[in-house]
């Protein structure tokens, strides 16, 4: 199993904000040098827009399929779907149905590789894993809230990592469901951005680039990346209360 590395993630994060950023800048720039351009993506979103009112139903059903997969392979789809989930179905619904099917996904891994995938988490953590596993079990909901809460960690990884210890089902999906909502929300929320200019075709580059909708989206990924640090601050407040509670026993 390959190592998580952190900054590996933040870069990751970081290519994912630049990268959004860059292909709504270029859609902008194109839309305003070529009006057939223009009227293309405009036609290309109200098709789309079209066929998921018309089968709204299919639609969120196909979204929740192709999410839940997302989530479970080690291939990084899961942000760009997210993206297309709030595009379809707007931030709210699309940050909904991505964390729905963020829990289904770590219910499935949970439920059927524990027996599978237990012993080779266990091999992976090797001599820390007799370190870690009291602290982890006294602590489950926090820990599994903090991998949840930071974006570079993959969600196939964070998936598997609760496999070794003794996790009770609730916990880990309470803590999933909890801590997958920021991300969910905010990637929703570019693709809804992204949405709600398309639909202005009369628009000129600078108005839509300078939408709330489309700005505060791309402060959200900004903000998103603050999350490690305080990730890291929840933990080690943990460990300093166990600290403190062990020294007073």
């Amino acid at each position: 199993m390959p190592r998580s590395d952190p900054a590996t993630g933040r870069r990751r994060l970081i290519a994912a904000a630049v990268g959004a950023t860059v292909l709504v800048v270029l859609a902008a720039v194109v839309a305003h040098f070529d009006e057939a351009a223009r009227n293309a993506l405009w036609r290309a979103h109200e098709a789309v827009n079209a066929w998921v009112t018309a089968n709204r139903a299919l639609g969120i059903a196909l979204f929740v399929l192709a999410m839940t997969i997302a989530k479970m392979s080690p291939v990084p789809l899961a942000a760009a779907m997210m993206v297309v989930g709030g595009y379809m179905f707007g931030t709210a619904l699309g940050g909904l149905l991505a964390a729905f099917s963020a829990a289904l996904s770590a219910a499935i891994v949970f439920t059927v590789g524990r027996p599978i995938f237990a012993a080779m988490v266990r091999h992976y953590l090797g001599p820390r894993f007799a370190t870690v596993e009291s602290e982890i079990a006294r602590n489950a909901f926090n820990y599994i809230l903090a991998i949840r809460l930071m974006p570079v960690i993959p969600a196939w990884f964070a998936n598997l990592l609760p496999l070794a210890f003794p996790i009770p089902f609730h916990t880990m999906i309470a803590a999933t469901s909890i801590g997958i909502l920021p991300a969910s929300f905010v990637f929703s929320s570019v693709g809804a951005g992204i949405a709600t200019v398309a639909a202005l075709p009369e628009a000129t580059t600078t108005e839509a680039l300078m939408r709330p909708e489309l700005i505060l989206p791309l402060a959200g990924l900004s903000l998103l990346s603050l999350m490690p640090m305080l990730v890291r601050r929840l933990i080690l407040g943990t460990r300093n209360r166990d600290r403190s509670s062990r020294r007073r026993g």
